[in-house]
């Protein structure tokens, strides 16, 4: 007798941006690895407990980070709290903004800051990567998640927060979209 291979209907996916990073005021950072706020104990314990609030009863199986330590740590910490395995994944790194990467804004040629602000899927900064890039690195990994069909947590930054909510729910990224605040989490249900 052949068993029936179950179907999933759906799968939750808590969506989570790392707590506050340590910057200076006005500079570019996009894959630079920023250390978080200090002092980063009571930052971290605030992040995981509103992050655990969230993750009651919902049977997560695994936790997906961003290689970057302001997702990795915080990461890490949440697996091993809820006794899940932590993978590391880069495609929900953030975007990565080449030679703009640790620059002030206001020493970034003016121009190139124009073309980027008049049509940020198609420009790439120097050495960089443009949404279009981003979004087909976000592309692969919800492919993913879809064949997985698992409900599972993902930490990561602003720029993947901006089009993952739209790809989870199969519609058009905006590449503008506000991303969710640094140390919120959101929670998403998937239909396959």
């Amino acid at each position: 007798m052949m068993r029936k291979k179950m179907s999933v209907e759906s799968f939750s996916v808590l969506l989570a941006r790392h707590p506050p990073v340590q910057k200076r005021e006005g500079y570019c950072y996009g894959i630079t690895d920023l250390p978080l706020q200090s002092p980063q104990e009571k930052t971290m314990e605030d992040t995981l407990a509103k992050w655990l609030t969230l993750c009651q009863a919902k049977g997560f199986k695994k936790v997906y980070t961003s290689p970057l330590q302001r997702c990795f740590l915080p990461a890490r910490l949440l697996a091993n709290r809820l006794g899940l395995p932590l993978w590391v994944d880069h495609h929900v790194r953030e975007l990565n903004f080449g030679e703009w990467e640790g620059q002030a804004w206001n020493k970034i040629s003016s121009v190139l800051l124009q073309q980027w602000v008049n049509s940020p899927w198609e420009f790439t900064p120097p050495g960089g990567e443009s949404a279009s890039m981003l979004l087909t690195r976000l592309k692969k990994f919800v492919t993913h998640l879809q064949e997985q069909s698992q409900n599972c947590i993902i930490i990561t930054h602003g720029g993947p927060l901006r089009m993952l909510p739209a790809l989870l729910a199969a519609r058009k990224p905006d590449c503008l979209a506000d991303p969710l605040a640094m140390g919120e989490a959101r929670l998403y249900t998937v239909r396959i």
